[in-house]
């Protein structure tokens, strides 16, 4: 059996055992050097006396080019004036892992970090947290959670993969000028999924010639992933279909019964379908992303809103999944010490301020005040916005596993059958689970 599927099941155990055993505790008390371990030694900040340049790989952490990593570590790169950030260009990590080297720093998302901690690219940073004097409960306790979760699922609790540096948030986009048009009011903070679809019936339809969608969902992990749901099992199985997915493909099915949202193959409209043809009344994002496009947006002339992405009447607190982006130092980097002490710059409430008020990086510290001084920099939005925006915290994550791509890729056809083949709900989701049982059976077989 391959390691990372062994790596997952013995998570699943971990976090039975953790349920029965915790009750419940903060996991922001579980990650941490376990007692009677020896003490961590102290931080050596003398890696700095001399010139040292920090190579930079971004795996999956948005657009960076040399002048935005610049921008990035300018904390560090003030402390540090011996300091300097070597962008990667074009890398084949495999080829670079096989020649003997790796980047002293890879930056990536919790998305990804199971995938560099089977190629053993994430170290731990956890003596190095301890000597830094960093406190895990300074951080979002959705990315504590996160990164307890990752600890377990090594068996190895108190390990820390990474420094997270910034992080996301799951947003409600609306088109003000559409609602407008139809004469209904805008959605507003803390609304369902069933009360978001069931308010796209009314501005679904033509107005003055046009045609309008009243909603996008895009894949249907948009409504499963904060809903916790993996895709596979403790067993090792695909994990498809079950009550929970009838469920949510139930709310897809009332969304394309509504007239006007399914026009011949086209069921699903993407996010430029909302920025450029300004037909889409709603649309479920990320908050960093719509940011970025703010520009196009207003050179567009979309007259937009933001509100806090749809709960579920089981966790109207709960909006989109945990999205965190950090940097990992592979145990084997050339210059580990001086990476470490680089990024533990950007986590000082000093530097968070300044991410998010001019990098454009929303703060992973538990910490309203800096937190709200997003885009202040840029005056992009008002207190009221970012109250709404923030009115429910992110959602825990599925657990993980290697597998997560290909099955959603099964998903995502199970979706169009059942928005345009019209096949039903129990008949797409068996299949759907039989062909992703098939698929990890065969990515089982070319690893062994």
């Amino acid at each position: 059996m391959k390691r990372s599927l062994v790596i997952y099941l013995g998570f699943m155990v971990l976090l039975l055992l953790a349920g029965c055993q915790n009750g419940g505790q903060d996991a922001s008390k579980d990650v941490g050097k376990d007692a009677g371990e020896p003490e961590p030694e102290a931080v050596d900040e003398s890696v700095f006396d001399e010139p040292v340049t920090l190579t930079l790989w971004n795996k999956a952490m948005g657009i960076i080019d040399q002048e935005k990593a610049d921008e990035l570590f300018a904390p560090a790169l003030e402390k540090y004036p011996n300091l300097t950030i070597e962008m990667l260009q074009d890398v084949n990590i495999e080829e670079m892992m096989a020649a003997g080297t790796v980047p002293d720093l890879i930056a990536t998302s919790n998305y990804s970090l199971l995938q560099e901690i089977d190629r053993e690219l994430a170290g731990d940073m956890s003596d190095f947290f301890e000597a830094k004097g960093i406190p895990l409960d300074q951080f979002n306790p959705a990315i504590v959670e996160n990164l307890n979760h990752f600890a377990e699922l090594t068996g190895k609790p108190g390990a820390i993969y990474g420094m997270p540096v910034s992080m996301n948030q799951g947003v409600l986009a609306y088109n003000k000028d559409i609602f407008d048009q139809f004469g209904v009011s805008y959605p507003e903070a803390g609304m369902t999924w069933d009360e978001v679809i069931e308010l796209s019936k009314q501005v679904t339809g033509n107005v003055g010639g046009t045609d309008y969608i009243g909603l996008s969902t895009g894949g249907p992990q948009m409504l499963t992933r904060p809903r916790s749901l993996s895709v596979v099992d403790e067993n090792g199985k695909a994990a498809i279909n079950t009550p929970e997915y009838t469920e949510v493909f139930k709310q897809l099915e009332q969304l394309y019964k509504i007239p006007g949202v399914i026009n011949g193959d086209q069921y699903n409209y993407d996010f430029n379908f909302f920025m450029e043809e300004r037909r889409l009344a709603m649309a479920p994002y990320w908050f960093a992303a719509f940011t970025s496009r703010i520009p196009i947006l207003e050179e567009a002339g979309v007259n937009w809103g933001l509100t806090s992405f749809p709960t579920t009447s089981e966790h109207p607190d709960l909006g989109r999944e945990i999205d965190y982006h950090l940097f990992l130092v592979p145990e084997t980097a050339k210059n580990r010490e001086a990476a470490m002490q680089a990024v533990a710059e950007l986590v000082t409430e000093e530097a968070q301020t300044y991410l998010g008020k001019e990098v454009l990086r929303l703060s992973v510290l538990d910490n309203e005040d800096v937190r709200n001084a997003y885009a202040e920099g840029a005056g992009l939005y008002d207190q009221e916005e970012l109250n709404e925006v923030f009115s429910v915290d992110p959602a825990p994550t599925p657990t993980p596993t290697l597998y997560d791509g290909e099955i959603y890729s099964i998903l995502g056809e199970a979706q169009r059958k059942l928005a345009v083949d019209k096949v039903d709900i129990n008949t797409v989701l068996r299949e759907a689970e039989e062909e992703a049982d098939a698929k990890i059976q065969e990515l089982q077989e070319k690893e062994s």
